[in-house]
């Protein structure tokens, strides 16, 4: 009865340090609240807003079009994009180390920190080989793999993508396309939806190896091969300049969009290179490199986004029509912080990562041990203006099936992602050959 009241007072007195933890969490999430609010007024000048707006409405803007005359023509303009892809020169195969031109456009140490891991070998069966992810930010954590796919399987994943994509989506007309849209096709890898192709077995074998491998890398289990894991995906190029070098219309977002809160990070593929100068790179504006703040604005404005539960720029005002009149509302800070964030992704700041035939980027979406999605995972596509246009296939990993949602389960699964938890002090550099960074024709990309 002694020890079972001992044990009653130590549980009473748990509560009660709980009850004051969670009071004193409650004081502070308020003094930040009215510290973002006092900051929001200095988010993003009048301009900024408006510019952001205008971008809204041509995003959303719909107007009658004759679905015949868009089918024939972007009929016509994918076979011309597909013409001036498959013109250009072949590309180097993908290389094992990263080159001086990609430590410099990332703003890396020349030995930054990195991590070996065995994944299974693409079309061959039962072997495994070993791939190195280069730490590019701690906060949001971003790793890259220079060479996480041979060019064999690029040009693979690029040959099912052309049959997979050719489809005009849905919405896409020339006027909205001819007005600065970008034109965007994209399929799920190993499914079939309603008028595609029929699944091949090579493409299925394909999405199992990737499967396998993105598995391997995050630690998790194998997807179910029935979901809609990884996706094929083409961007066309505009060589207009006021396009190439921004933000494309659609923003930014997290990963979590469509309030997805399973989902903890993602893998982007890049299936061939795009040359210095020629937009299509994925763009977070709050990663910093390492001794650099992100500027305090920016921080309130991924706060301001957070508590108002938006996962996308373009959720951040509301835009209607009433009788036959246009409507744009302005959410006050929510906008102004949008519009922020979107002006720190055209700045020089922000980490840009351009795309390069078989390189790998890996960017978790939630903090550990909260579980709470990282307010510095903002991220969107640059408009790509290069010949050719940019391929991609993207690999959204979840929380394995068996992890349920309650806070304790997800805190204990992230504990365990090596590269989301690793402290970056446990970390080594790898031993590099020795590149000299100021000769211009180390950037055999370019």
């Amino acid at each position: 009865e002694s020890g079972s009241n001992e044990e009653v007072v130590d549980r009473v007195g748990q509560g009660t340090d709980v009850s004051a933890e969670r009071e004193t969490k409650r004081a502070r999430l308020g003094a930040e609240e009215e510290q973002d609010a006092a900051d929001a007024t200095d988010l993003a000048t009048d301009e900024q807003v408006t510019q952001y707006l205008c971008r809204q409405v041509a995003l959303r803007l719909r107007q009658e079009f004759d679905e015949a005359e868009a089918n024939r023509e972007w009929e016509q303009r994918w076979c011309r994009w597909m013409e001036e892809f498959d013109s250009l020169p072949p590309e180097p195969e993908p290389s094992e180390q990263l080159d001086a031109a990609m430590l410099e456009e990332l703003r890396l140490p020349s030995r930054p920190c990195s991590k070996v891991i065995e994944v299974p070998a693409i079309g061959e069966e039962s072997k495994q080989e070993k791939v190195t992810f280069h730490l590019c930010r701690e906060s949001p954590r971003i790793w890259i793999c220079p060479n996480f796919l041979g060019g064999t399987d690029c040009d693979a994943l690029i040959g099912i993508a052309k049959t997979r994509c050719r489809k005009r989506p849905s919405g896409w007309y020339a006027d909205v396309a001819d007005s600065g849209q970008r034109s965007l096709a994209s399929s799920r890898l190993g499914l079939q939806y309603d008028g595609e192709e029929p699944v091949s077995k090579d493409e299925q074998q394909l999405r199992r190896k990737l499967d396998q491998r993105c598995a391997a890398v995050l630690g998790v289990p194998q997807v179910d091969a029935s979901q809609p894991h990884i996706q094929l995906q083409y961007t066309a190029g505009d060589a207009s300049e006021e396009v190439v070098g921004t933000l494309h219309t659609a923003g930014l977002h997290v990963d979590l969009n469509h309030q997805n809160e399973r989902r903890f990070a993602t893998i982007v593929l890049y299936l061939n290179t795009l040359p210095k100068g020629g937009g299509g790179e994925t763009v977070f504006p709050c990663a910093t490199p390492e001794g650099e703040d992100v500027a305090h604005h920016v921080t309130t404005a991924t706060h301001v986004l957070a508590r108002a539960d938006h996962r996308a720029t373009a959720e951040a005002c509301h835009i209607d029509t009433v009788d036959g009149e246009l409507v744009v509302e302005e959410l006050a800070e929510v906008s102004r912080a949008a519009a922020a964030l979107l002006e720190a992704a055209e700045g020089q700041a922000a980490l840009r990562i351009r795309p390069r035939k078989g390189l790998a980027a890996l960017f978790f979406h939630v903090t550990t041990p909260e579980g709470d999605f990282d307010k510095r995972s903002w991220h969107g596509g640059a408009a790509v203006g290069a010949k050719g246009g940019k391929w991609t296939a993207q690999c959204f990993e979840e929380l394995p099936v068996g992890v349920k949602s309650e806070a304790r389960e997800v805190q204990e699964f992230l504990k365990k992602q090596d590269l989301l938890t690793s402290e970056i002090s446990s970390l080594r550099p790898l031993r590099m050959p020795r590149v000299d960074t100021t000769c211009p024709c180390n950037d055999s990309l370019n």
